[in-house]
């Protein structure tokens, strides 16, 4: 449909699963005296809605005011209030309000602008300009995903606003959230985007300290089973406790991988996603969990099961598949928490590993995250939180002293030939004549400045 009036023409069209709405109006208008090409796509429900809104409730006031003053001009805005556009505080009242209906912190208007300005920022690198603030003219000299220029300005400007619309919309998962939605229909105790809105889960109560040294003795099947450590015990009650953001450092051998392990055994444990970056790690984890006998799954792409403990690589965390397969989780309130192994890997690994820094977009699930790591300096704290968008998270460190390693220098006769040809004598010697090794079980890694 169209609509035309002497300020402001919209029109809204219906084209498969989305609403284009076209809107000549923008913010800058009234300053620069001259109108832009403003091409939305909203999901088709959301676009149905701003359809009814249209066609039966705007006639409404439009005959109410006809009938009170015959000359009367009709508004040229969607939102008004006596002929005028809503100002930023009329908008802001009306968010807070919904966000004190929804139970959620109360958001205004600068709030929104800033969310939209961050998420702009990190689609950039995704579509050539996201929301156009230049002259239309400059439409023709954009490119599209293939690097063909767009045939004409239209062409350009329809495809440039359904991408970016659908960057958006993934980003929320409105798609997820709409699907939930249908699905659920007829249920009376589901209402799931209801739920997901107001931050309402499954009741869930935390923990005591006996009861999780309970649930270890009966997953190793040995009563005199204990804690390794004071820090062991208290991240564990932590992440039961249900704390949204949560950092273990813990030694190599301390038991980080209980921290995971032992909420998949719990009574009504949910699904825990682990989050592991380096390849050497995966193949170790396979097998320890199926030692364990843990009920777990290699995540895939177009995979739609679920187990108790989900492993997944750091390339496929954060794809568009995987997103949408956790944001599913989280609308039937399945997905417990993600645990991300060896997290330090954000920071000493951004430089030359994309996929690190792509890690951190899962960020935008709402669920309890948790880091494990041997080696995260109090000097990288800040650092590190800032790259994985933490805000005072509960920091558990136990000391990373280990009293059977010790590290000795030997200087070596370059004459005897290369470093790496005599360290690896060294190794050799030691692993046949030195009576320290269990062949069965021990190894040695000799660490080279290149492969």
């Amino acid at each position: 449909m169209t609509w035309r009036n002497t300020q402001r023409r919209r029109s809204i069209t219906l084209c498969h699963d989305r609403v284009m709405i076209h809107v000549k109006y923008h913010k800058g208008q009234q300053q620069t005296g001259r109108h832009k090409e403003n091409i939305r796509f909203l999901a088709n429900p959301v676009g149905e809605l701003l359809l009814d809104y249209i066609v039966y409730v705007m006639p409404l006031p439009q005959l109410f005011l006809r009938q009170q003053s015959p000359k009367a001009l009709f508004s040229a805005f969607l939102w008004e209030k006596n002929g005028k556009a809503w100002t930023d505080g009329q908008l802001s009242r009306c968010l807070k309000d919904a966000c004190t209906r929804a139970n959620i912190p109360r958001l205004h208007i600068a709030n929104w602008r800033q969310m939209t300005v961050a998420i702009k920022t990190k689609f950039a690198s995704q579509i050539g300009l996201f929301d156009a603030e230049d002259d239309d003219e400059d439409a023709e000299e954009m490119e599209d995903d293939t690097g063909a220029a767009f045939g004409n300005v239209w062409d350009g400007l329809i495809r440039m606003a359904f991408r970016a619309s659908t960057l958006w919309q993934d980003f929320w998962g409105v798609g997820t959230i709409l699907k939930a939605t249908k699905h659920a229909k007829g249920d009376p105790e589901s209402h799931l985007a209801k739920r997901i809105a107001m931050g309402v889960y499954r009741p869930r109560k935390p923990w005591s300290s006996e009861a999780l040294l309970g649930g270890l003795q009966k997953l190793y099947g040995n009563v005199e089973v204990d804690w390794q450590s004071n820090e062991q015990r208290e991240a564990l009650v932590t992440i039961m406790s249900w704390t949204e953001q949560i950092v273990a450092v813990l030694p190599t051998g301390a038991g980080k991988s209980l921290l995971f392990m032992l909420p998949c055994t719990l009574p009504n444990a949910g699904v825990t996603v682990l989050v592991v970056p380096l390849v050497s790690l995966y193949g170790d984890m396979r097998r320890r969990v199926r030692a364990m006998k843990i009920d777990h799954l290699e995540w895939q792409p177009g995979e739609d099961r679920e187990a108790a403990l989900i492993l997944v690589s750091a390339e496929a965390v954060s794809t568009k598949d995987f997103m949408e397969y956790a944001r599913r989780l989280i609308a039937q309130q399945r997905l417990d928490r993600i645990v991300i192994d060896e997290c330090h890997l954000t920071v000493i690994a951004a430089e030359y590993r994309p996929s690190i820094i792509d890690l951190t977009l899962i960020r935008s699930l709402r669920t309890q995250f948790v880091y494990l790591t041997a080696t995260l300096p109090p000097s990288m704290r800040a650092e590190f939180e800032e790259r994985n968008y933490l805000h005072r998270p509960t920091v558990i460190r136990a000391s990373s002293n280990r009293a059977n390693i010790f590290y000795m220098v030997r200087k070596v006769d370059a004459r005897k030939g290369s470093l790496l040809e005599q360290g690896a004598a060294e190794a050799q010697d030691a692993w046949c004549d030195s009576g320290l090794f269990d062949h069965g079980r021990d190894k040695i890694i000799i660490l080279c400045p290149n492969v």
